[in-house]
């Protein structure tokens, strides 16, 4: 009987000690790499980002840089973690991925945090932009879409009134430290 429980305790120590291995710390952005995605966006406004489904360019491509609204989410935070002790959860995501499981709900949001967006508050959100700030009356925000109708096509910074019901809810991503 004791080496059935000396192997038992063998077995969860050894398991214990190699999940424990595993486990992902993770942490909610830290206020200074949000400025820093924000710094990030509004270079891809500067640069006259192109909107294109799928489209996730780097800032130092030649020509027509094109993005997507994940894409600039994705690619200004790489650029807001390089050379820290942080790194993302993930390589790629959707806007859903996002909403669902890289990122916290918040409701006081901070530069660098994201905003889900979509037609109708009942429904899993279909865009996604940065957060820029807020007043008393609009939310400004940063984000890649194609609306020819209105004149927009590309990342560009824009603000809805608070109101807009096309805002569903914050939220902080994590990252791995």
């Amino acid at each position: 009987m004791p080496r059935i429980i000396s192997f038992a305790l063998m077995v969860i120590i050894v398991t214990s000690c190699s999940t424990s291995l595993d486990i992902q710390n993770e942490i909610e952005c830290p206020r200074d790499i949000g400025e820093k995605v924000v710094y990030y966006a509004k270079k891809y406004v500067e640069k006259d980002t192109k909107y294109e489904w799928g489209g996730q360019d780097f800032l130092e491509k030649d020509g027509i840089i094109k993005m997507d609204c994940s894409g600039l989410i994705v690619n200004c935070f790489k650029y807001a973690i390089a050379g820290t002790k942080y790194s993302l959860l993930f390589e790629d995501a959707a806007v859903i991925n996002f909403y669902n499981e890289w990122t916290i709900k918040i409701n006081d949001p901070r530069p660098g945090d994201l905003i889900f967006m979509g037609e109708d508050k009942n429904i899993p959100p279909t865009h996604m932009s940065i957060f820029v700030i807020m007043d008393n009356t609009n939310i400004d925000f940063i984000d890649a879409t194609l609306k020819e109708e209105d004149g927009i096509n590309g990342v560009n910074q824009r603000s809805y009134l608070i109101t807009d019901p096309r805002f569903i809810s914050f939220g902080r991503l994590l990252l791995k430290y």
